[in-house]
């Protein structure tokens, strides 16, 4: 809570979050523990109409990721080589093994 706490809100036109780039960088990370689980938290879904009921008007990236991202692609990465057993999310959990 001290983390989020200092965390700024902040108003913009375009509801949908950044999720892509939060999953990759957990990709990226140094895993040490053995018990590997990830707690997603955020105020919007990610970009792309398949993953809200937005208007499309209110996402920049109405078509998905602008990098051409892949959320499946991305989760089995973590299960299969970070071997992230759980990712928790505001839609629920995700068992990833």
């Amino acid at each position: 809570m001290q983390v989020t706490s200092r965390v700024p809100p902040g108003c913009t036109l375009d509801d949908p979050e950044d999720v892509f780039s939060g999953i990759e960088s957990a990709m990226h990370m140094d895993w040490r523990s053995r018990v590997r689980v990830i707690i997603h938290l955020g105020d919007a879904p990610q970009h792309g109409t398949d993953f809200h009921d937005m208007p499309a008007n209110n996402d920049n990236y109405p078509s998905g990721d602008p990098k051409g991202r892949n959320l499946k692609d991305m989760l089995q990465y973590l299960r299969e080589v970070c071997r992230v057993s759980l990712l928790g999310t505001s839609l629920g959990l995700i068992l990833l093994f």
